[in-house]
């Protein structure tokens, strides 16, 4: 018919194209928090970020995953970490630093609440590169951002 469309349709057009491009499930989990400190160098550099997934009934830990913990301190004080994670099974929580000069945490599962599994980081890119991504005996580096190492085309 080619006539105008009224406001009324245009409305009911744009609801309908915004149920049809919700966020995935997944992606109402996710969420990002600035890394602060040294204690993850040399994959994790102050000021990066680090996008994880909040826990759910499908998300599985291993050995080896950077995990955020809630850890519930002798003093009382909470303090969240980014840490790679060794062992968590119901006697033993262990994690541990990349920086050497961190110690392992090794507490009781009941002081600690998992907050999330990282998924990858995205570089700050104002800040220096003070150790090698690669730098050797610290294990595999996470994940990597498929957005951020991949950019698109310039057109």
């Amino acid at each position: 018919m080619g006539g105008k469309t009224t406001r009324r349709e245009r409305r009911r057009n744009l609801i309908k194209m915004a149920a049809n491009t919700a966020p995935p499930a997944a992606a109402v989990d996710m969420a990002a928090i600035r890394v602060r400190g040294e204690a993850m160098i040399p994959d994790y550099r102050d000021g990066d970020v680090a996008l994880y997934r909040r826990p759910n009934e499908e998300l599985v830990l291993r050995p080896g995953d950077d995990v955020l913990v809630l850890l519930n301190e002798p003093e009382g004080n909470l303090q969240l970490l980014l840490r790679r994670l060794v062992r968590w099974d119901e006697k033993t929580l262990e994690l541990r630093a990349l920086n050497p000069r961190c110690p392992p945490i090794c507490e009781h599962p009941r002081k600690a609440v998992l907050c999330g599994k990282v998924l990858c980081r995205l570089t700050a890119p104002s800040a220096p590169l003070a150790v090698p991504m690669s730098a050797p005996g610290c294990g595999p580096a996470p994940p990597v951002c498929p957005a951020r190492d991949n950019p698109p085309p310039e057109s």
